[in-house]
């Protein structure tokens, strides 16, 4: 029996499929990647990393504000609060925890 399955593969990052735990992820981030600019189409999404901080930049009325997202520090989105784009800044694969709701 698989328990992760593969569901986004690109040169940014690979997006895992949990089975066990509904709608939820694990993302591998490739060294120096990045995401577009996204919304969340409705969904509500918290993300932890959990290996390696990440960057944030949030777009709300066109205006980007950037935060930190520390290890093991939980982060919430949705489309209230805007669009957002994540970012591995460093030269090392991280990884983060997805749940979509």
């Amino acid at each position: 029996m698989r328990f992760i399955r593969k569901v986004t593969i690109n040169n940014q990052y690979t997006k895992y499929q949990i089975p066990l735990l509904k709608s939820t992820y694990l993302i591998k981030w490739f060294p120096k990647s990045k995401t577009n600019i996204h919304s969340h189409r409705g969904k509500d999404c918290d993300f932890i990393p959990v290996w390696g901080d990440l960057k944030e930049v949030r777009y709300k009325n066109q205006i980007g504000k950037t935060k930190k997202i520390k290890q093991f520090h939980l982060s919430h989105i949705n489309d209230e609060k805007g669009k957002h784009q994540v970012f591995n800044c460093d030269n090392y694969i991280k990884w983060s925890i997805h749940r979509y709701y």
